[in-house]
């Protein structure tokens, strides 16, 4: 089961996958950890994954009690300048996402595969869960991508990573894609609406 929720802060999607395995809460931004609170309490088997280091997407991830969270080391810097306050939380749970995704956590072994997608920050990253479900943060959304004006933005670089989605997404046409911000879409979409893919 997938549960969209929507954060306090600049309307920032957050998602919550749950299955036989536990609980994976995709960027849990401001407001959410209430809004979930009733599902994840007690829970066990409760991972966090960040696309990227803003503050919009990882407002409340000190808030939610997680075993694992999961982050690009090349954001890592840029997530504390941002917020902070979890300097001490993420210094305790961080892990190289490229290295650990799957050899340290069973909850996301077999089921998750990671692109580092840089662009919007350095160290972005889009994560496909069973092979069907591209969890896109801030790289692209159903008519855009994200923006390259920010702190760790980088248009080159955001060049090359939609080359690479547009080269995923001609060979996988069923996907379908949650932004970071704004509606779901597919690939087929994407491929014909979204002017940056055409």
């Amino acid at each position: 089961m997938i549960r969209k929720i929507v954060s306090n802060q600049i309307e920032e999607n957050c998602y919550l996958i749950e299955d036989e395995n536990g609980i994976v809460i995709i960027d849990p931004g401001c407001g959410v950890h209430e809004k979930i609170a009733h599902i994840t309490q007690g829970k066990r088997d409760l991972s966090i994954i960040i696309t990227h280091g803003h503050a919009d997407h990882i407002f409340d991830a000190d808030l939610i009690n997680a075993d694992s969270i999961y982050i690009h080391p090349m954001d890592f810097d840029h997530l504390f300048d941002e917020h902070k306050s979890l300097l001490k939380y993420f210094g305790k749970k961080t892990l190289n996402i490229e290295r650990s995704i799957v050899k340290n956590c069973k909850l996301l072994e077999n089921r998750w595969k990671v692109f580092h997608t840089p662009g919007h920050t350095p160290g972005s990253c889009c994560y496909l869960y069973n092979e069907s479900i591209l969890f896109s943060g801030d790289t692209v959304f159903s008519n855009s991508i994200g923006r390259c004006d920010l702190p760790g933005g980088d248009e080159k670089e955001m060049s090359k990573s939609v080359d690479f989605i547009k080269g995923f997404l001609i060979g996988n046409p069923d996907i379908k894609i949650l932004p970071g911000h704004g509606p779901e879409t597919n690939a087929k979409l994407i491929l014909l609406e979204n002017p940056f893919f055409r």
